[in-house]
């Protein structure tokens, strides 16, 4: 299978560096998008909210004045002196308005009696008796002017209106200098998150990139290749994987290769016996009873031997599939070790080895699938007396402990060394001794036990012999 390269359709949307640069620099615009919103709120706030507060701090302070004027007799007298007494400010426009609307004096030094008012919304608003703020562009001067009108009232009589006027174009100019560099500096940094989260993308997209190269090659079959990262964060260890992967291609690969030289000898050694025999009973002479039984004796062995070898495989073949059927019911464990021991009595004899049986008097009962179970016991003590020399002795042990059942199988062979140890009950490993046999004995042993619920481990000091143990639970 070769695997796609990065960008295959050309898509700038495609691919990883695209979209992290891209997610990276809309966070970032948001973010500083709702904080120069909030800056700009609060700088907005803080400026014309400031001459609002002006304008109202003094308006409360003119119509206290105002009622303190009863002693005048007509509005214009009174607004005349208050003007004369409220605080004068070069920027803010006082005017007064009678109750029809007119303008009677302002602080710019017309007295404009009788001229009617333009009409404005915070000025009837207040001829309304409600205090009110308004902004507006003036039509003689073309400025912006924030303008705040209060009723003047005397006895429950609304007499007229004063109103505060100011201009805000240096406020709108300064404050939009401000919007402006605001913008700007929000801008660059947006401009520098974006260069910086592509080169960010960049660092972390080449070690990628360079990871699906070597992934590629090794699709292609170049295994020997591995993948170098100095780091070891997530992509040095998904480098390390990768490499632990490859190993175990190499492994599997080499190990399938033996199999399939081992298998092809197991199977040609017995195919080339029965052949043999099978032309020499054909063109002998059949009446010799004796080479007759012989040659047929031969024939039965290797046939045994083939069907041994294919039922192995059918169970690796099963094994592989996921289908390797476990049929449980009560099985009487003590029956089936019993069976074990008869079946190896003879064979120990012809072998010249003690054949060391320890069996309880009682096992409870367990609940497995019987011919699977004889299956394993049958595999460990064939490769028990495979590995046994005359007058060597193999124990068949077995003890009932307190939630479980321990079979041990001992020999007194050459052992495992202890770096094959972790390998053994692998498929198709045969270690250095290349005994006959397809390797797949104990893979299929440690499926059947590990289905059961129990455990099977292997120890020797590559010395003395080896131990099998197999660890059946007991039903609760």
């Amino acid at each position: 299978m070769k695997l796609r390269k990065l960008n295959p359709t050309g898509k700038k949307g495609n691919t990883l560096q695209y979209r992290l640069v891209f997610q990276y620099t809309l966070i970032i615009l948001i973010t500083v998008s709702l904080l120069e919103g909030l800056f700009l709120i609060t700088l907005h706030h803080y400026y014309y909210r400031s001459i609002e507060e002006l304008l109202r701090d003094r308006m409360e302070s003119a119509q206290q004045l105002y009622r303190h004027q009863v002693y005048y007799p007509t509005f214009t007298e009174r607004s005349r002196m208050m003007m004369n007494q409220v605080s004068s400010d070069p920027a803010i426009e006082i005017q007064f308005i009678d109750g029809k609307g007119n303008f009677i004096l302002s602080s710019s030094g017309f007295a404009v009696q009788g001229l009617a008012l333009i009409d404005g919304e915070d000025v009837r608003q207040a001829l309304k008796g409600e205090s009110k703020l308004a902004i507006f562009t003036d039509s003689q001067s073309g400025e912006r002017q924030m303008a705040f009108a209060a009723p003047l009232i005397t006895e429950n009589h609304l007499d007229g209106v004063i109103r505060y006027v100011t201009s805000i174009d240096q406020v709108d100019t300064t404050y939009g200098r401000l919007v402006i560099w605001a913008i700007a500096i929000g801008g660059m940094v947006v401009l520098f998150v974006t260069i910086f989260s592509r080169l960010l993308a960049r660092s972390i997209i080449r070690p990628i990139e360079e990871l699906t190269h070597v992934a590629s090659q090794m699709a292609e079959g170049r295994y020997s290749l591995r993948a170098s990262y100095p780091r070891e964060d997530e992509i040095g260890n998904l480098a390390h994987t990768l490499n632990y992967l490859a190993k175990g291609i190499v492994k599997s690969n080499q190990l399938k290769n033996e199999f399939i030289s081992s298998i092809s000898h197991e199977l040609r050694t017995p195919l080339t016996s029965i052949k043999g025999w099978s032309e020499t009973l054909l063109l002998g002479d059949l009446k010799d009873e004796r080479e007759t039984r012989t040659g047929l004796e031969v024939i039965v062995k290797e046939s045994n031997r083939l069907t041994g070898l294919v039922e192995e495989l059918l169970d690796f073949s099963k094994l592989q599939s996921h289908h390797l059927e476990i049929e449980k019911e009560e099985v009487n464990l003590l029956d089936l070790l019993h069976d074990v021991y008869r079946q190896f009595q003879t064979r120990a004899q012809q072998l010249g080895i003690t054949w060391v049986v320890a069996l309880p008097s009682t096992i409870p009962p367990i609940i497995g699938d019987e011919n699977r179970l004889k299956q394993v016991l049958i595999n460990v003590v064939d490769n028990a007396f495979k590995f046994s020399s005359r007058g060597s002795q193999v124990h068949f042990t077995t003890n009932v402990e307190e939630q479980q059942i321990r079979i041990e199988i001992k020999d007194e062979g050459c052992g495992i060394p202890p770096s094959e140890l972790p390998y053994v009950f692998e498929k198709f490993y045969k270690g250095e001794a290349k005994q006959a046999g397809s390797g797949l004995g104990l893979a299929i042993s440690a499926e059947i036990i590990q289905r059961h619920g129990g455990t099977i481990t292997a120890s020797s000091d590559g010395l003395h012999g080896t131990l099998i143990t197999i660890l059946l639970p007991l039903p609760r």
